[in-house]
């Protein structure tokens, strides 16, 4: 269940994901697939979070890659987490916005894995029951910057509507994955959003940001 909710919050992030049900197979995916960051629960069959993440990082092969755990609210066993040397922890029931804050902190260049084009657009948002407006700053096929006219919390879905130079307008929905403030050399504030679209939308947005 905890991996399925995970791999959904994921689900917009252009990311490839591999799953295992126990510490010993989380250590044979990392052998197969060298990945870029692993996500681990304290409490694994067969070997638990804490054994597998010392693992990890007693290997001079995987000690660099970035270890999140996830553990429970109420177990109290973060200095065993840290010891084991993760870097960083994550309280059960996993919070979307919190989980997605995380990981894409340790993967920086997960918004530019598809080809971005700048772009500049108005754009209307609504989330939560508000509607307000944005400028479209770039677009690709799997997500948008945007700087909004209000702020909006990492993992909120959200609703927008824009229109390109050619006059089309799309819909599209997406989360909220990354937030950056505005600051003092004139930066604006911005936000990033994955899409979640389909296989079709894709292809549509795939031409439609080669026409621009």
């Amino acid at each position: 269940m905890f991996l399925e909710i995970q791999k959904n919050i994921l689900k917009p992030l252009p990311v490839q994901i591999a799953t295992a049900a126990d510490g010993n197979a989380a250590l044979e995916l990392v052998k197969r697939f060298g990945p870029d960051l692993v996500v681990l629960d304290m409490n694994m069959p067969k070997m638990d979070g804490v054994a597998c993440c010392r693992a990890l990082k007693q290997h001079r092969d995987f000690r660099r890659i970035p270890v999140i755990m996830t553990i429970s609210s109420f177990g109290g066993n973060e200095e065993l987490c840290r010891a084991a040397g993760c870097d960083a922890l994550l309280h059960k029931p996993i919070d979307a916005g919190s989980f997605l804050d995380a990981v894409t902190a340790f993967i920086p260049d997960i918004e530019r894995r598809s080809r971005r084009i700048p772009l500049l657009a108005p754009v209307v948002v609504r989330t939560g029951g508000r509607t307000f407006g944005a400028a479209l700053l770039d677009l690709s096929s799997s997500g948008a910057c945007l700087e909004p006219d209000e702020s909006v919390e990492v993992g909120a879905t959200v609703d927008l509507t824009l229109q390109l130079r050619s006059a089309e307008t799309l819909e599209l929905r997406g989360r909220v994955v990354r937030l950056r403030s505005a600051d003092a050399n004139g930066m604006h504030a911005g936000m990033g959003v994955a899409f979640e679209a389909t296989a079709q939308l894709q292809k549509e947005l795939d031409n439609l940001v080669g026409g621009e």
